[in-house]
């Protein structure tokens, strides 16, 4: 009695056995991505470190190489190293984007959208941030979010879709305000304020530019990005007297960056400068 006992135990177990032998292994390597994730925002230097002392040969399935490439992505990233290439990130892309929480396809969406924007395929890239928006309702990771907001806001700028550009700017800059991250959120004002006075809307353009006034002690570092909008804001709106009072106080153009030679330029052009205009126009490297 005991054969067939053992027979039946073994027909009703062995489904549960072969799930649990198919289920992929993790191994130590799994421990030390937890490590880099843990340091992940606030010392990515560090998270680099630690996945590159990784062997990827050790790797153990399918999930456990598509985390280490997102996280291997996001640590390069975070570093300010770009890349052209897929080949840190596609194990991500095969696993995650089938497979993957809603978290997991954003990230991997936002970081092949990187890509490709860093590839100049400006279509692919776009296509990317559409599916990653498409999970805004899904995700928990809103930094990630906001942070592809910001991504895709390049490329409406670049096709001149100033309306988008400005939107995407003001969503992040919410978001990053929840996160209380000032930095990120000022940047993303300036550049929402940007896009204003570009299509001369006033109204808007004042109303941004009291939140970025108010955020410039919690954003010291913006202090560049915020001189420069506020001169184009006062070139675009203000009337000649104040450009004038502006531009009396430039003493040595050769010290300013193309961006405000080309303020510069402009504000002299509305006074009718000619002369002036050229002379500060034929100091701007026009290379690239």
């Amino acid at each position: 009695m005991r054969k067939p006992a053992l027979l039946i135990f073994l027909t009703l177990a062995l489904p549960f056995m072969v799930m649990f032998i198919g289920c992929g292994h993790k191994t130590k390597a799994w421990n030390t991505m937890d490590k880099a994730e843990e340091l992940m925002n606030s010392r990515p230097d560090s998270a680099l470190t630690v996945l590159s002392s990784i062997e990827k040969t050790s790797l153990g399935d399918d999930e456990e190489k598509a985390r280490y490439a997102l996280l291997m992505s996001m640590a390069l990233d975070k570093n300010y190293i770009d890349t052209t290439s897929f080949d840190v990130l596609q194990p991500a892309i095969d696993y995650y984007l089938e497979k993957g929480t809603p978290d997991e396809r954003l990230r991997t969406l936002y970081y092949q959208g990187r890509i490709f924007l860093n590839q100049s395929d400006f279509d692919m890239a776009m296509q990317s941030f559409l599916k990653a928006n498409d999970l805004k309702d899904e995700c928990r990771d809103s930094l990630t979010y906001a942070n592809m907001l910001v991504a895709q806001s390049i490329l409406n700028y670049s096709s001149y879709q100033m309306d988008d550009y400005i939107s995407n700017n003001l969503k992040a800059s919410e978001i990053y305000g929840r996160l209380k991250n000032n930095m990120y959120r000022q940047s993303s004002l300036i550049k929402a304020l940007d896009g204003s006075v570009a299509l001369g809307n006033r109204r808007l353009s004042d109303s941004i530019l009291s939140v970025v006034d108010s955020l410039a002690m919690l954003a010291p570092d913006s202090e560049d990005e915020r001189s420069l909008v506020r001169q184009t804001y006062l070139i675009t709106f203000e009337p000649d007297a104040a450009i004038a009072a502006m531009l009396d106080t430039i003493s040595n153009y050769s010290m300013m960056n193309d961006a405000s030679k080309l303020n510069v330029a402009i504000g002299y052009l509305k006074l009718n400068q000619q002369k002036k205009a050229d002379d500060v126009l034929n100091l701007i490297d026009t290379c690239g």
